[in-house]
């Protein structure tokens, strides 16, 4: 298996559909962890784990405001697709 950075893995992977409930949830709560976290149920580390999947597959953080709004187009596109 060659040596690849889990980051050249998983960049370009689809999103999950928790990475998608994450990423609405972080919308809707003013891109604070711990309210995602505390809406969904979820304890912070995960969330925060979600988030970094997030930043591997899409090389976009979730967490800036340049982020999200790229990324809520991209799941837009995604499901008007469908």
């Amino acid at each position: 298996m060659p040596n690849y950075k889990i980051s050249e893995r998983r960049r370009g992977e689809p999103l999950s559909e928790t990475e998608i409930k994450t990423i609405r949830s972080l919308a809707e709560n003013s891109l604070r962890p711990q309210r995602v976290a505390d809406k969904l149920c979820y304890a912070r580390s995960s969330i925060m784990y979600h988030i970094e999947m997030i930043r591997m597959k899409t090389n976009l953080d979730p967490t800036d405001f340049y982020g999200m709004t790229k990324l809520l187009k991209l799941i837009e596109e995604g499901v008007s697709d469908d």
